[in-house]
């Protein structure tokens, strides 16, 4: 997930800059700024101690995906890539998470117990929360059907994986509107990118949504719906 530094207030804009705080919330991590001296969740970008946390402060979520660069060289040939240096928290290609990533029993850095075996605890879900509903998406399931069409208190909803299998966006809709090869069209026959939401008239507007383990979504949203899940 990718957030805004910049923080609306009673007095105007103020950027903020952040550095990791070394605690965990719900086994989430924990950021710290400098600027007003609270903690955030990494989860929702809420604040959740200090000065930020007093007038309920939520850094506003910027569109991202996690895909792999493969298909980011094709579609941004010229963007920037970051790339760690060798030894930082790990060398070379591999991280100290490696291990964590690999051991499918355990889960949280300290041992969470799976709330709801609907899914294993490490299944990959795409979750958002929009008009007090809380949905996940079972990746492998979303990746299969190509897209998930869904009613929300806010209107209709298309959820599309991007490529790679390891994202996907959430788009408020026409009603009748479906996914064709890169594009998601309307039943009036407008077309829209569909991972950028431009194209014919007004983009479409995204919901925000995270990629993460089943296990951790529970964490913040334990009466989740789920749609996907084997065998139903």
């Amino acid at each position: 997930m990718v957030y805004s530094r910049t923080l609306e207030t009673d007095s105007g804009s103020q950027t903020l800059s952040f550095q990791a705080s070394g605690r965990l919330w719900r086994d989430a991590l924990v950021m710290y700024d400098r600027e007003t001296k609270s903690l955030w969740t990494q989860h929702d970008g809420r604040a959740l101690v200090g000065d930020a946390a007093s007038s309920s402060q939520q850094l506003v979520a910027v569109p991202s995906e996690r895909t792999t660069f493969a298909s980011a060289a094709a579609r941004h040939p010229n963007a920037r890539v970051l790339k760690k240096k060798d030894g930082v928290l790990g060398k070379g290609e591999s991280t100290i998470y490696d291990e964590y990533s690999e051991n499918q029993a355990r889960l949280g850095i300290f041992g969470t117990e799976l709330s709801d075996t609907r899914l294993q605890g490490k299944d990959l879900v795409f979750g958002i929360s929009e008009g007090g509903e809380d949905r996940a998406f079972f990746m492998p399931a979303l990746v299969e059907a190509g897209s998930a069409s869904i009613e929300s208190s806010v209107g209709p909803l298309l959820v599309v994986p991007v490529p790679g299998g390891l994202d996907a966006r959430a788009w408020k809709v026409p009603a009748g509107a479906v996914r064709d090869g890169e594009q998601i069209v309307g039943p009036d026959g407008r077309r829209w990118d569909l991972r950028s939401g431009v194209g014919d008239g007004e983009p479409l507007e995204g919901i925000p949504g995270v990629a993460q383990y089943w296990f951790a979504w529970l964490n913040f949203h334990a009466q989740t719906e789920l749609w996907g899940a084997p065998g139903s």
